[in-house]
């Protein structure tokens, strides 16, 4: 049985169910690091055509303490929100011909006590070299920042991933 391509209509996280992904742990990153809050990429699996991430946002108030009330932890990508925040995270990859393409990142989950997880994925072309994942969060003074990511592994990940169903 085929892979199903990945597009908008036809998002990651629909062959997650039929496919066993594939670890990779050399891809975790930290995108942002402040004084009290920090936003990390981890836990990464790949799956043909798509990556699949864990979205760790910690924040702490100046006592160290979760911060009380919390902060606004929505991000700026979803207008439809009732309050949306300010945290900020996108990605694009390059190809072997130097073009660029902006990708949507999908991401679901929440938290509290001044940690929140969030399971996020995006559709991988098939000729993409480097993923660059971008983040900011200007009420926590913490301004854009780029983390660049070599594809190969995720790739490799990905032609290893089983087909369950």
């Amino acid at each position: 049985m085929p892979v199903p391509e990945f597009s908008v209509a036809n998002p990651p996280f629909t062959p997650a169910v039929s496919t066993l992904p594939v670890s990779v742990p050399e891809a975790d990153r930290v995108l942002l690091v402040g004084e009290n809050a920090h936003v990390a990429a981890i836990a990464f699996r790949a799956l043909p055509g798509a990556v699949v991430f864990q979205l760790l946002v910690k924040v702490r108030g100046a006592d160290g303490q979760p911060p009380n009330p919390p902060p606004n932890i929505a991000f700026a990508d979803l207008p439809e929100l009732i309050e949306p925040g300010d945290l900020s995270v996108g990605a694009r990859v390059t190809d072997r011909q130097g073009g660029t393409t902006n990708l949507p990142v999908y991401a679901s989950g929440g938290g509290g006590d001044g940690s929140y997880e969030y399971i996020a994925w995006l559709a991988l072309p098939a000729a993409s070299t480097t993923l660059h994942l971008t983040a900011s969060w200007p009420d926590q003074d913490l301004p854009q920042r780029d983390v660049r990511l070599d594809l190969d592994a995720i790739h490799d990940a990905a032609r290893r991933a089983t087909r369950i169903w």
